[in-house]
């Protein structure tokens, strides 16, 4: 008896659920768009979201290191992030905080140039950022250089977070 209930209450849901889906997919033709038309709009939009938080956090790493704050770099990358210097030198992310903390690696200012080639693949992303920075590294400076990040991020438990950063230079045009 209650096998034959359940089976009669999961056709009527099946019923219920086409019918709906069916009505929606009626006024949104009725609209002028089809239902992958908007759900490929909704993408769009999440991509815009996800390249703006990128963009952001590339800028709050920037801020970080001239405010000297340990606190939130730790929170924008994962502990085993390595940096790559200009130099070649693969640095782990927890030598170069502790650098910017001693003042070995002194940020003193950045102005922004651009930030592009944002690539986003599932759960992976990377972008350029290009800012002119004025530091004191390693004793030497100041000076103001035209630093080039490519930074990389991963999604980890639903949060990007930076995994890799490789410094440059690059030309200003």
């Amino acid at each position: 008896m209650k096998k034959g209930f359940y089976r009669i209450c999961a056709a009527l849901v099946l019923l219920i659920s086409f019918a709906f889906f069916k009505n929606v997919e009626k006024k949104a033709s009725h609209l002028g768009f089809t239902l992958e038309q908007a759900w490929s709009s909704s993408q769009k939009e999440d991509t815009k979201v996800t390249e703006e938080v990128l963009k952001d956090m590339y800028r709050q790493v920037n801020q970080a290191m001239v405010d000297k704050d340990r606190a939130k770099l730790e929170g924008l990358l994962e502990p085993n992030t390595v940096l790559i210097h200009m130099t070649g030198y693969s640095q782990p992310v927890s030598e170069w905080l502790d650098q910017i903390e001693s003042e070995e690696m002194r940020y003193d200012s950045w102005k922004e140039d651009a930030i592009k080639d944002i690539m986003i693949e599932g759960d992976r992303a990377s972008l350029v950022g290009q800012s002119r920075v004025c530091a004191r590294i390693w004793g030497s400076g100041p000076h103001t250089w035209p630093l080039q990040i490519e930074m990389h991020f991963k999604k980890i438990n639903g949060e990007w977070k930076i995994i890799k950063q490789i410094a440059s230079l690059y030309e200003r045009t």
